[in-house]
Order: structure tokens, then C-alpha cells, then sequence
């Protein structure tokens, strides 16, 4: 545990730690910031305006989160390394599990579009207009790095290491379900009762990876590892199809 998440709430059992959740929302706002700035200072006019805001409030936040965080990356890797034939083969069955309960979740999509027409979640075509938004390879390096890397480190650091410190003397399930839940509304790309029906596309994705995160005794890169080869699986299939999007 960082030095940086020890001021406690309810001191006698432990229950709640301050810190970590000041840490998520200060990280949020951080992000929000260098979205903006680095908007600001391109341009909206800029061939890769979508694809370098994006990477660049990713990339600022997470080496903030790393330089602040910098003993528990260093801790998880140390014992990734240490047991890495049990890191590698919990990561591909989670993996595997995850693959399945996706499969499942897209079933729930086609559903919920068949019978309200709606789509896709608000989330999902905003990153298909990124995407479509230039045909420059490098555009499609930078949303690659962030939607394959940065956002799936950052994301997996966030709600589940912050969340999961922020309860320490509770039952692994009330972190899990806190962090499973921030993590379905904050990809929530609009706040419309529409968007409420995809809610648990993004809420059981959440809830699988707080399991996987508590089961690899809270290793950061076991979920890390996981999330990232699923966004990659992702982001290839939507390359692949972009012309059909």
C-alpha cells in the first residue's frame, strides 16, 4: 500500500480510506484538463485532433498516476515476474471467461437494438466516428496505443486499484460492485434514459475485471493484461469492418 493512501475514515475497522478515492477523482479531472488544453492548442481544424486529444489526456494522466502510484507498479510487476507461469495462465483463463460472458453481452446489444432500434451505445459510435474521422496512419497508431494501452492500464489503475484501496476493511464485493458501477456510468457517453438500457454492457464488463483483480490478489497487470488484450481483439475486429460501420 502507497504511502499516499493512509488517512482513514472509521479508524477502528478500517473500512474506508480517504486518499485513493481523492486520487481517482483528482485523475478525472486531470484528464478532463489535459483534454482540453491539448484541444486547445491543436486545434479542432487538425487532421488527428480526435486521436491526439484523446492519447494525450490518456498518456498525461496515467504518467501522473504512475509517478504517484510508482511502489504498487513496481510491487505488481516485481511479483508478476516472481510468478509469472501462474500470472500468465490466470490471465489467459480469465481471458477465456471473459471472451465467453463478451459473447453473451453482444447477444444483450442485439437484443436491446432489435427491440428499441437504438444501435449502438453512445460510447461505442463515438469511438467509431474517432476512428472514421481520418484514414492517416498515424491516426490509427495513436488511437491504437490508447485504446489497446493507455486506456486499459489507466482504466484497470483507476477503478479497480483506487476503488478497491478505498475499502480496505470490507467484503471484496462492495469494492467490486462500487467499482463495476463508476466504471458503467463513466462510459455513459450521454446521460439519457436510452443509455441506461446498455448500462450493464459496460457494468458486467466492470464487475468481471473487479473478480479478476481480486483473484490475482490484487495484481494490477493480471487485469491489465486481460483488459488490454480484449480491447485489442476489439479494436482489430472494428478495423477489419470500418468500411461496413
Amino acid at each position: 500500500m502507497d504511502e499516499y493512501s493512509t488517512i482513514i475514515i472509521d479508524e477502528p475497522d478500517k473500512k474506508f480510506k480517504l486518499i485513493p478515492l481523492l486520487i481517482f477523482l483528482g485523475l478525472q479531472v486531470l484528464e478532463a484538463i489535459g483534454t482540453v488544453i491539448v484541444a486547445a492548442l491543436i486545434g479542432q481544424s487538425h487532421e488527428y485532433f480526435f486521436s491526439l486529444t484523446w492519447f494525450s489526456g490518456k498518456l498525461i494522466t496515467l504518467v501522473v498516476a504512475i509517478a504517484v502510484y510508482h511502489k504498487s507498479f513496481a510491487s505488481d510487476a516485481k511479483s508478476a515476474v516472481k510468478n509469472f507461469g501462474k500470472f500468465i495462465a490466470f490471465s489467459l483463463v480469465s481471458f477465456i471467461l471473459f471472451y465467453v460472458f463478451s459473447s453473451g453481452l453482444t447477444y444483450y446489444e442485439a437484443l436491446i437494438d432489435k427491440w428499441f432500434d437504438l444501435g449502438e451505445a453512445a460510447n461505442q459510435e463515438g469511438i467509431y466516428e474517432y476512428i472514421k474521422s481520418s484514414t492517416d496512419i498515424v491516426h490509427y497508431i495513436l488511437l491504437g496505443i490508447t485504446i489497446v494501452i493507455l486506456a486499459p492500464i489507466l482504466e484497470e489503475f483507476e477503478f479497480r486499484k483506487l476503488i478497491f484501496d478505498s475499502f480496505p476493511g470490507c467484503h471484496f464485493l462492495i469494492p467490486a460492485i462500487v467499482s463495476s458501477l463508476i466504471f458503467g456510468l463513466a462510459h455513459m457517453a450521454e446521460f439519457a434514459w436510452t443509455e441506461l438500457l446498455f448500462l450493464p454492457v459496460y457494468v458486467l464488463p466492470g464487475f468481471f475485471f473487479a473478480l479478476v483483480y481480486h483473484y490475482s490478489r490484487n495484481n494490477m497487470y493480471v487485469s491489465f493484461l486481460v483488459h488490454m488484450t480484449s480491447n485489442l481483439i476489439s479494436f482489430v475486429m472494428i478495423m477489419a469492418n470500418l468500411d461496413s460501420i
